[in-house]
């Protein structure tokens, strides 16, 4: 082990370091001043070390890259004061993350929201594992905006994101904001080619924000501070339900590797299969496998005849797999 913290750990191998973030005490890694430091410090060793010359920066947690602000972090921003600081410490560590000589790679599997985000944009190359949780934005704003950089590094791009839209890693990589998305079969090999190919020609990409542009993050921060936009509660986009009588949810559960018996119509369920491949969130043979875990339940009207009543109306329920065409 190279080094480790509470909330971070750095493994070397080759010349390549691997920053892992694993945020104790919750499902999902989320960010606070403490944290924040414990990162600046993990990252500041790596700097340190001239034998290394590619970061990567990834979750050691399977919930996913990082989720954004911890809430209880949020909740003693009381004053503009306090939004100023936690402004400043952020962008100031984001600044260095893309001034460093060693070049730095996101690796970003699962949610990568808010300040995850802004961590991932600092970065010189953004690779991610496109699947069904490749959630990527500002999923708060407007009503909290981001205000460690990530406004001024997407630049243009940022008006994919500024009412709090989600895209997924596919969509992202359309927009050029990410270099590469790619299956989770194929993360290891494409991580691997990756590194080889910084390492043989070192080029840093990066930018680093003006500081106007930082000062105009900082006062839309603290504007929603004074508004208490940062006591809402935090959107997950990978959280769903479990009706079977819902087609959003019946298309998760089945793009997830679930059985479904679905209560809703064929072609509903259908339509939103298409806009989950359409969007990258499954390959067209993941598609087809959700298709093969969906049973539709049919309800049938059926007249039985009976001395007593001239018909009685009973209802017969079966279920047909009609979603296993190919």
């Amino acid at each position: 082990m190279f080094v480790e913290t509470d909330s971070t750990r750095v493994t070397t191998d080759q010349g390549v370091a691997t920053l892992w973030l694993d945020f104790s005490g919750r499902p999902v890694n989320a960010l606070n001043t403490a944290r924040l430091a414990e990162f600046g410090r993990s990252f500041d060793a790596v700097c340190r070390d001239t034998s290394i010359d590619v970061l990567v920066i990834r979750s050691a947690r399977p919930a996913g890259f990082c989720g954004g602000y911890e809430p209880i972090g949020l909740s003693t921003l009381a004053n503009d004061t306090g939004a100023a600081a936690f402004s400043i410490g952020g962008q100031r560590l984001f600044n260095r993350l893309a001034e460093a000589d060693v070049v730095t790679v996101a690796f970003i599997e699962g949610p990568c929201l808010g300040a995850g985000w802004e961590m991932a944009l600092a970065c010189d190359y953004r690779l991610a594992v496109a699947g069904p949780d490749s959630w990527i934005g500002f999923p708060n704003a407007p009503q909290l905006p981001p205000c460690w950089g990530g406004p001024g590094r997407l630049g243009k791009a940022l008006k994919l994101f500024e009412s709090g839209q989600i895209l997924t890693a596919k969509e992202c990589r359309r927009h050029g904001i990410l270099d590469d998305a790619f299956s989770a079969r194929r993360a290891k090999v494409e991580l691997q080619n990756w590194t080889d190919r910084v390492q043989a020609r070192m080029r840093k990409r990066s930018c680093v924000i003006s500081a106007d542009s930082h000062a105009t993050e900082r006062i839309a921060f603290r504007d929603a501070v004074r508004n208490q936009g940062h006591r809402i509660i935090p959107r997950n986009p990978s959280v769903f339900g479990t009706s079977t009588n819902n087609p959003s949810d019946v298309v998760e559960l089945a793009i997830r590797g679930n059985s479904v018996v679905s209560e809703c119509s064929n072609a509903d369920v259908l339509s939103f299969l298409e806009v989950a491949l359409r969007r990258g969130r499954v390959t067209p043979l993941e598609a087809e496998q959700a298709r093969k875990r969906i049973t539709f339940k049919t309800i049938q009207a059926i007249i039985c005849s009976d001395t007593e009543n001239e018909s009685i109306l009973s209802l017969k329920t079966d279920f047909p797999t009609v979603a296993r065409a190919a």
